[in-house]
């Protein structure tokens, strides 16, 4: 693992630090639901910030129509923070990003071990900054494979 300390006008230093936490409930033999907390320190692309910091929300319900079908919902609710002032468009201010994203997917087992899935995702990300607000439609295929 590789780890970085980052400077911060406020608090110091921030660390690429990765915290979880997850709750996991059956709540019929057929139907299993996620609740999911993380927070994170990651790398900035540009902004004159080196590093922003992430917190994000995720439910996710997950549904087995028969032996090898299942459908799945979710719902990711994500706020960025970044610690120092970002200048865009004549602007200086510190940013913020909220993103919200729901999520329905399908998933067939070709075998134990392998399966395919069909996912919709929509995005939309908002920001205190014009230039980075944008909505995003996405339809996704794969091939997973256990071991």
């Amino acid at each position: 693992k590789e780890w970085r300390a980052y400077e911060s006008s406020k608090n110091g230093k921030a660390q690429n630090m990765f915290y979880r936490v997850a709750l996991i409930d059956k709540f019929m033999p057929s139907t299993t639901g996620v609740m999911q907390y993380d927070h994170k320190v990651s790398e900035s692309a540009g902004s004159g910030n080196p590093y922003f910091i992430s917190d994000d929300i995720n439910l996710n319900l997950i549904h087995n129509l028969t032996y090898k079908t299942s459908v799945s919902f979710g719902l990711a609710y994500t706020w960025n923070s970044y610690d120092r002032p970002t200048t865009s468009g004549g602007v200086t201010k510190k940013r913020r990003d909220t993103i919200i994203q729901p999520r329905l997917a399908m998933r067939y087992y070709l075998k134990k071990w392998l399966s395919t899935d069909l996912t919709y995702i929509f995005r939309k990300k908002m920001s205190n900054f014009k230039s980075n607000k944008y909505v995003d439609n996405r339809v996704t295929w794969g091939v997973n494979a256990q071991f």
